[in-house]
């Protein structure tokens, strides 16, 4: 469990240092596609505002960046728990593909998920319901392993526009 709560903690906090630092070079109009993301993200979720379909779009409309980055930090705090819906939910808004995202990672997370919960939201002996430490270390692992690979990715998004798909 405690495993698992690190792991919430880190990625909720790297995607929010993306998510600013897009939104920082969204407003020093430099190349960031993580910015850009973000900002169709928020809008889009907006019913009274334009979609953000031209080139230019994002950058007519920095005096919203603020807003953008507000709410994304709000839907981050309102998250609990790490499976893999909510890391897309995360993950996706600051300029992720995709593409990106090694299935293993979210198939681990999601494993992650299933067996932390029995053990953090039933009353039961959590000895008796949580694995192995060696078994769940190797899935921490293999997690770790392939959030490098998704880092990368982010990091280019935040520096990069327009991303190249591979």
């Amino acid at each position: 469990m405690l495993a698992s709560a690190e792991l919430e903690s880190f990625v909720e906090n790297r995607c929010e240092s993306i998510a600013q630092t897009g939104i920082d070079r969204l407003e020093h109009n430099q190349a960031t596609s993580s910015g850009r993301a973000l900002m169709i993200w928020h809008t889009t979720r907006r019913t009274n505002s334009e979609l953000m379909i031209h080139e230019n779009d994002a950058h007519l409309s920095r005096h919203l960046s603020r807003d953008a980055l507000t709410a994304y930090r709000q839907m981050v705090k309102s998250s609990h728990g790490m499976d893999a819906k909510d890391f897309l939910k995360l993950a996706y808004p600051i300029g992720l593909r995709e593409t990106s995202v090694p299935i293993s990672l979210t198939a681990s997370l999601q494993t992650l998920s299933d067996r932390r919960n029995p053990a953090s939201h039933n009353h039961v002996n959590r000895a008796k319901s949580m694995r192995e430490p060696k078994l769940e270390r190797e899935l921490i692992d293999q997690i770790l392993l392939d959030l490098q690979t998704v880092d990368e990715a982010l990091e280019k998004a935040v520096l990069e526009y327009p991303l190249v798909t591979t």
